[in-house]
């Protein structure tokens, strides 16, 4: 009889895989403030007006001016809080630290909160100016502006990858998350890099058979220094490293074409 095998956990936790958090306080927004942001209410200063300049005179010296200052009332009213329980026995027995994860995704989750309750606000109070409307399309990391560019990108790169039969860039290419492009596929990871990869013990990238090209099963090929070969018959532009290729060639044509977007929903 084979021995039954240990099982083991590993001590590490996956990458958290989170949408980035844009509306940066002091960036976007004005921090300076007078009074306890815990308190009841903030004064925020505000100038409205800017120094004069004058003609200087030798004799008689330049006129006097002066500033004003004035103050907005900022009502402190958002009350947030986290309430996790964690067990003290669930605490000891998980190996991965499952404190600090649970204090880390509070940190995040709060930030989050600040994200959308920054967009909430710029969307409501500070998107008119003249006849601009431009915040009326989402533009935070998991809006409709967002969605729209990797839309954008997803079917643009498709001129700058291999397409000897065409599965790498159609059937293998698909958007996986708002802000993610998948391209699954053995073949995938040299392709984008254009190194030839070859099987350490043959030094050979496969060996043809009657359905095409193969390779010994379960062997991790070695990365080479020679430089592959792309077909270019179908795809005159494919090569490798298929997102900068796309970058510098249509960068600005993509702004373009997603400002066309943000502007059409604005003008709705």
């Amino acid at each position: 009889m084979a021995h039954t095998l240990q099982e083991r956990y590993s001590h590490l936790v996956d990458a958290k895989l989170r949408a980035q958090l844009v509306k940066k306080d002091g960036v976007i927004f004005n921090n300076r403030y007078e009074g306890d942001p815990k308190a009841g209410a903030v004064k925020v200063p505000v100038r409205d007006t800017e120094v004069v300049v004058s003609d200087y005179d030798k004799q008689n010296g330049a006129t006097a001016t002066h500033g004003d200052t004035n103050y907005i009332t900022v009502e402190v009213d958002k009350d947030k809080s986290v309430n996790e329980v964690i067990d003290g026995y669930d605490a000891a027995a998980v190996p991965d630290n499952l404190v600090a994860d649970r204090l880390d995704s509070a940190a995040y989750s709060l930030a989050a909160q600040i994200e959308a309750d920054a967009t909430d606000v710029l969307e409501k109070k500070a998107t008119s100016f003249g006849g601009t409307t431009a915040l009326k399309a989402d533009i935070s990391p998991t809006g409709a502006v967002q969605v729209q560019l990797t839309n954008i990108v997803n079917r643009r790169i498709t001129r700058y990858m291999p397409f000897r039969t065409g599965a790498l860039a159609t059937k293998l290419k698909r958007v996986i998350s708002l802000t993610e492009i998948e391209v699954q596929g053995p073949y995938a990871n040299y392709q984008y890099h254009g190194k030839v990869m070859v099987d350490p013990k043959t030094g050979a990238a496969g060996f043809l058979t009657p359905e095409g090209w193969r390779s010994r099963r379960g062997v991790a090929k070695v990365l080479t220094d020679r430089d592959l070969e792309y077909d270019t018959t179908k795809n005159p532009l494919a090569g490798p490293y298929w997102d900068r290729k796309l970058v510098a060639a249509e960068g600005k044509a993509i702004v373009a074409e997603l400002q066309a977007f943000v502007d059409r929903r604005g003008n709705k």
